[in-house]
């Protein structure tokens, strides 16, 4: 047995020793046996001569723009999807497979017949894996170079370590054909083989990097006697023979060429991959060389390298939902329940209640106004109403006459209020008589809810609504300044809606707390879950909804039994006392932190569910509910498709990524929105063809980026974009950089997320100086965080003319 420290030598020198050390046994230790060869102080002279900045130079312009490392286990400890040994052993594991010959011969015919190396051939489809393994389409990784340069006289004899690892960068454009891939990467080793002399920790200092990798591959092509090295072995009476090595690195991929003998071995460290990991891995860079072999002018955003059985999981097993339900829309599901529990308690506020009959007598009242002044299918009423029982009288009127509403927060500035009418281009206008006073930019005639002495009394004239009509209309914010109507139809609404109902139900003994603002989507199934289902709204005021302790006392009061918050204002709230009634808590908007969920189960004594769905597709389009036993080291997942819906991870060439592996969500089913109203371009962008549906089937491209468990639950990995989410509001950072910049004051503006207090996330207006900077400011732009009023982090700040 040989061992050393690769100090001492590498793997082109073992051979060397080898024989070497044969022949000396051969003749009984006689040195005079052994050719002469140049000493190894040879190479460190040489080494000593070259020019490191010229060096650092080429690399530096090899690694330009590289947007950061590439990490296939940026944290190793953290157990990747539960079929590991979970670091067993030191030492990595390892597989060995050995490609047919058939494959072996036309990989090998297809790169001479091209002019590529095997090498290069090997790395180029090591970078497809890798691309596909972090959702990236340029990708570095560590490749092992001879180091042993030719222009030294006999480096080729020497013993002793001249390997180098170096950074191997591969861009994989989706139109790329896979063989220019090659060729480029080719081409650009070739530039650098001058500069193999330089350190990896020189090349990483030189780019400003830390560590830029955390795999390896190597093409082992190295002079070997092999029949001269078994010659002389045979003599000493050794019959076979093999080596042992292994690197830190969490995946390593060696192949060897001996004639048509192609042999590829995976080293896997155990804490970041398991054994079918890596089997997966391993199957997936034989399928590339395949695709190489096969047809090399393909492009390489169309190789798939997912196995079969990879692929029907993501695609077919996760999304293996219920049936979507559209047969019924809101105005129908609630006539239903309010014929069965007349006078049920449906509306609860601070002011007044409204048992169902009320409710259902009122906003046919309503409804009948609205259909008499021009109100029905496919038409908008806007609702700038305050938080009362007439808000809820509204909205349901508002969807009894046929028409579809569009929220408006009266308390929002007249400018952005002024923008959003014009951009809807109502039939109606409902609001009250103290908010139609104080906002003349509503109009001059708008309709008034709580003036009924005012409506005419006419019958409600039902329009046929058909599922595919416009329901509501929810603006969300806008990267380039403008915000844009999400238009939801009655089908999407009435699938969230019965899902919601089976998955989550509430009777007559259940109070839903009502405390999200309407300009808001989540507020839609705190408003119509229970009224569907003979529970009763619990409508918060306000200036409750956003502060704990209030907050609190209003859900003890009125005993509230499921309610709904987002993660950072549920960390906000102290425990309700022990005579509470609150069962169920809903959390979404943002990352829920398993200590959260934790604490909230235990110290509130109630479940805890987590829920996403972006406003583009009806409300909720995933759903866990959090136990103890969830291995989530950090978050809690956002969990399955709900029904009719199905959940795509995708690439940016719109394959799917395998189990673990980070993505973009794609959303298909029933709950798509229409689109975004009157802006057809943007529509286009964000709702796409579904390469996985029926022909005329989209998906929406949420700008979410996830991946799947091995169980099938998704989890949420923040942003592919500058949109953040803030206490809960989904926010563009280019909004508030284009209002703030159409101050006077204001020459230019940027918006970034602070966080100065560990989960409590805050919007950050910079200035920079400028034509602006000569005059002074209305308002201190470095106002410490913990100095500024709790006013400054809400969402209608930003669309007001002038700093509050």
């Amino acid at each position: 047995m040989l061992t050393a420290h690769h100090i001492l030598l590498d793997g082109w020198s073992v051979p060397l020793l080898s024989g070497e050390l044969f022949a000396l046994y051969d003749a009984d230790g006689d040195e005079s046996v052994l050719p002469p060869v140049p000493p190894y102080r040879d190479y460190l002279a040489w080494l000593a001569a070259q020019d490191q900045a010229e060096a650092i130079d080429a690399w530096r312009n090899c690694l330009a723009e590289l947007n950061g490392p590439t990490l296939v286990a940026p944290d190793l400890g953290a157990h990747r999807d539960g079929d590991s040994a979970g670091g067993e052993s030191a030492l990595p594991g390892m597989l060995v497979e050995t490609l047919p010959v058939d494959l072996t011969r036309s990989v090998v015919a297809r790169a001479r017949s091209l002019g590529l190396t095997m090498s290069s051939v090997v790395n180029a489809c090591w970078g497809l894996v890798l691309g596909q393994l972090t959702g990236r389409d340029d990708v570095v990784f560590g490749g092992t170079v001879s180091g042993r340069p030719p222009e030294l006289p006999g480096a080729e004899r020497m013993i002793g370590l001249f390997i180098n690892t170096q950074p191997v960068r591969v861009r994989l454009a989706g139109g790329t054909p896979v063989r220019e891939v090659v060729r480029s990467l080719q081409d650009r080793q070739a530039e650098l083989v001058p500069y193999q002399y330089l350190g990896l920790s020189e090349i990483q200092r030189s780019v400003g990097s830390g560590v830029l990798f955390d795999t390896m591959a190597v093409f082992e092509n190295y002079p070997l006697d092999a029949e001269n090295l078994e010659r002389a072995a045979a003599g000493l009476g050794a019959v076979s023979g093999g080596t042992v090595d292994a690197t830190h690195y969490a995946l390593s991929l060696a192949a060897t060429l001996r004639g048509d003998t192609c042999t590829v071995r995976l080293d896997h460290l155990n804490d970041a991959f398991g054994a079918a990991d890596a089997e997966r891995i391993l199957a997936r860079f034989v399928r590339a060389l395949a695709a190489f072999a096969a047809a090399p002018e393909r492009p390489v955003g169309t190789i798939d390298l997912l196995a079969p059985d990879e692929r029907a999981l993501v695609l077919t097993e996760f999304n293996s939902t219920d049936t979507a339900r559209t047969d019924a829309n809101v105005v129908e599901l609630f006539a239903a329940q309010a014929r069965r529990t007349p006078e049920a308690l449906a509306v609860i506020t601070d002011e007044r209640t409204l048992t169902y009959a009320e409710l259902d007598a009122a906003s046919d009242r309503l409804a009948g106004e609205l259909t008499g002044r021009g109100a029905g299918p496919e038409r908008l009423v806007a609702v700038a109403l305050p938080r009362s029982a007439d808000l809820v009288t509204g909205l349901l009127a508002v969807l009894k006459s046929g028409a579809g509403y569009a929220p408006i927060d009266p308390a929002q500035p007249a400018a952005r209020i002024a923008a959003l009418l014009a951009d809807l281009a109502p039939e109606l206008v409902l609001t009250s008589a103290a908010t139609a006073d104080a906002r003349p930019e509503l109009g001059d005639r708008p309709v008034l809810a709580d003036r009924p002495e005012t409506w005419r009394d006419e019958p409600v004239r039902r329009h046929p609504v058909g599922p595919d009509n416009v329901a509501y209309v929810i603006y969300t914010s806008g990267s380039t300044g403008r915000p844009k109507g999400v238009v939801v139809t009655h089908a999407g609404l009435a699938n969230q809606l019965r899902w919601l109902a089976a998955a989550h139900p509430v009777g007559p003994d259940d109070v839903v707390l009502a405390r999200t603002a309407v300009t808001f989507d989540a507020a839609g199934w705190e408003l119509w879950l229970p009224l569907l289902n003979g529970a009763a709204v619990a409508l918060a005021p306000a200036e409750v909804g956003r502060e704990g302790a209030d907050l609190v006392a209003f859900v003890e009061r009125v005993g509230v039994t499921v309610a709904q918050f987002p993660p950072s204002l549920l960390a906000a709230l102290p425990a309700p006392s022990g005579q509470h009634r609150l069962a169920r808590v809903f959390a979404g908007g943002e990352a829920l932190p398993v200590a959260l969920a934790r604490d909230v189960a235990r110290d509130w004594g109630v479940r805890v569910v987590n829920l996403y769905g972006p406003t583009e597709t009806t409300i909720q389009v995933t759903s866990m509910t959090w136990t103890p036993d969830d291995p989530e080291p950090r978050t809690v997942p956002i969990g399955r498709p709900v029904a009719g819906t199905r959940i795509y991870v995708l690439d940016a060439a719109l394959r799917p990524v395998p189990v673990g592996v980070s993505g973009e969500i794609y959303i298909a089913g029933a709950q798509l929105a229409r689109g975004y109203l009157g802006r057809a371009g943007l529509s286009a962008e964000r709702f796409v063809a579904n390469p996985f549906g029926p022909p005329g089937s989209r998906l929406y491209r949420t700008g979410d980026l996830g991946s799947w468990r091995r169980d099938g639950a998704l989890r949420f990995q923040g942003r592919g974009d500058d949109q953040v989410k803030v206490r809960g509001f989904r926010i563009e950072l280019g909004e508030v950089a284009a209002v703030v910049a159409d101050h006077p004051d204001v020459d230019r503006a940027a918006a970034v997320v602070r966080e100065d207090v560990p989960g409590l996330r805050r919007l950050s207006p910079t200035r920079w100086p400028g034509r602006a900077a000569r005059r002074r400011p209305r308002t201190s732009w470095s106002t410490p965080a913990a100095s500024r009023p709790s006013s400054w982090c809400r969402p209608r700040w930003w669309f007001s003319t002038r700093c509050r």
